[in-house]
């Protein structure tokens, strides 16, 4: 069975939201077709090989040997048997997780214990106490036809805010970005929100020239020899495991990461995708980046928001 990997245009996005180093590297054998955990000189340091893995987050890491996901530790000791189908990385000692393929999303500790039900349809990492969380969108009304609307919710599974919102980002000072329709607020950690940006509609004259891209004070982060030097990188260093071609597992995996000032990659994580497998792949690839130029605004560094699509397609 032949396979092909497309990538389509990534979609750019200014915000401000930076991953600790990790002991341990996630690699990949591509010809004997399973991944491993080497240290910083590529020497394979556990033994076992997994058939799908991500790398180490506040030294656990989420594997499977089989289809379904479990955790262990930097000795390669089993903490969370494998027994989900998708388990996410822990940040600030909690992870959400997904039980079947219909089952919905929510959140354990590190011994695998349930702190938040699973209730959501969504489910992002806990950063500074707070997580962005999804369900059905039933106000399409007032927030636009998306599937989903948004929520913020901390540890206790507590609304920071009690209305949804059609959209929310972390901005860089401790508050988040949320959209009602196509009006922007600001929210703060405190719970207190502020209109930032009414939306009026304008004239398709009026429009800025270049609406759409990055405005004259505004520079997008950029990888090394550009768009085709990123598409190369993918195409030379992704994997296409042989679990997901066996199995037949196919689609496009939605993937956010934030470029750093200094170019650094940092919070990968996938927005969507048809399997965790290979949700794992593209954030591994996603994490290997070389650094970027970064993005400027107004003639200085900033961190930046990005989302790529990646397309795995089987062909018989």
């Amino acid at each position: 069975m032949r396979y092909f990997l497309l990538l389509l245009i990534p979609i750019l996005l200014f915000s401000f939201t930076s991953d600790s180093n990790n002991e341990l590297f996630l690699k990949v054998n591509k010809k004997k077709g399973y991944y491993y955990f080497a240290d910083a000189n590529g020497k394979k340091v556990l033994k076992e090989k997994y058939r799908s893995a991500s790398m180490f987050s506040e030294g656990l890491a989420v594997v499977s040997t089989d289809m379904e996901y479990g955790v262990i530790n930097t000795a390669g000791e089993w903490v969370i048997p494998e027994k989900y189908y998708d388990i996410g990385d822990f940040h600030e000692g909690l992870a959400w997780y997904k039980r079947s393929a219909t089952s919905s999303y929510g959140y354990i500790d590190t011994k695998g214990n349930r702190i938040i039900d699973p209730y959501y349809d969504y489910a992002d990492d806990f950063e500074n106490g707070f997580a962005i969380v999804g369900v059905k969108n039933d106000e399409k009304k007032r927030l636009g036809k998306r599937a989903l609307k948004y929520f913020i919710i901390n540890k206790k599974n507590e609304f920071l805010y009690d209305s949804a919102f059609a959209f929310i980002s972390i901005r860089g000072d401790s508050s988040f970005q949320c959209y009602i329709n196509k009006d922007k607020y600001v929210l703060d950690y405190s719970g207190k929100l502020r209109l930032e940006e009414k939306y009026i509609e304008k004239d398709d004259d009026s429009l800025d020239s270049n609406n759409g891209g990055p405005q004259s004070n505004e520079s997008y982060p950029e990888f090394p020899d550009g768009d085709r030097g990123r598409v190369n990188f993918l195409i030379n260093n992704i994997y296409y495991s042989r679990t997901a071609r066996m199995e037949g597992i196919q689609g496009t995996v939605y993937v956010s990461f934030v470029v750093e000032k200094d170019g650094a990659i940092s919070h990968v994580k996938t927005l969507r995708s048809p399997h965790p497998i290979l949700s794992k792949e593209a954030m591994r690839v996603v994490r290997a980046f070389p650094k970027w130029k970064p993005g400027e605004q107004d003639g200085k560094k900033v961190r930046a928001q990005f989302n790529m699509p990646v397309r795995f397609l089987l062909a018989s």
